[in-house]
């Protein structure tokens, strides 16, 4: 798990965002989003869906994740 947060920290500090924000406009194309429910959280995924991702910083989400999705990797 810690190739991903350092990916999402990575991310954030480029962005000038949270880690939440870019968790949100990471997987926002692909997933509905639920389950927040302190207001600091929900303040949080809103910020992420106008967050814009520049290219490459998926990419670089999706391969340090890509163990943990079992991409890659035989099972």
């Amino acid at each position: 798990m810690a190739p991903v947060a350092d990916a999402l920290d990575r991310a954030a500090r480029q962005l000038g965002a949270t880690r939440p924000q870019v968790c949100v406009a990471w997987v926002l194309p692909a997933c509905a989003l639920s389950g927040a429910e302190p207001p600091e959280h929900v303040n949080d995924n809103l910020a992420g869906t106008r967050l814009k991702l520049p290219p490459g910083v998926p990419e670089m989400l999706d391969a340090a994740s890509a163990e943990l999705r079992g991409v890659g990797t035989s099972r």
